[in-house]
């Protein structure tokens, strides 16, 4: 499934288990860094990873997946740790000691002031 205004590509086969290359490049570039809280290991070294598990039907794609480093990874496969989605990339991770962290990536700029009437400028 592709953004009809860019292309993009945002969701990928639900039998797919690895990113397409252009999904794995968006989750790179939005991400920007490994999305663990207080990790800030660059995205393009970082792994293109399902948040909700392959195993758990999480699906492949730019809700479900985002870039963490291997240590983060892996981290969140131990016993007593979870992982939710929030969408588009941010997390809530859960510690084996019940303390949450929501994860979000940041945005790539400031929004964009809303128009304060609907006439074109001139």
């Amino acid at each position: 499934i592709t953004a009809p205004t860019t292309g993009q590509l945002l969701e990928a086969s639900p039998g797919t288990y690895r990113s397409p290359a252009s999904l794995a490049r968006l989750i790179k570039a939005r991400d920007r860094e490994c999305t663990h809280p207080g990790c800030h290991r660059p995205a393009e070294f970082s792994e293109i990873d399902h948040i909700t598990t392959w195993a758990r039907n999480g699906g492949t794609d730019h809700h479900n997946c985002h870039a963490a480093c291997k240590i983060h990874n892996l981290l969140k496969e131990e016993p007593g740790w979870s992982a939710e989605p929030t969408g588009n990339g941010g997390m809530t991770i859960t510690t084996p000691t019940g303390r949450t962290y929501t994860a979000t990536p940041e945005p790539l700029h400031d929004p964009r002031p809303e128009p304060e009437d609907d006439t074109p400028p001139f």
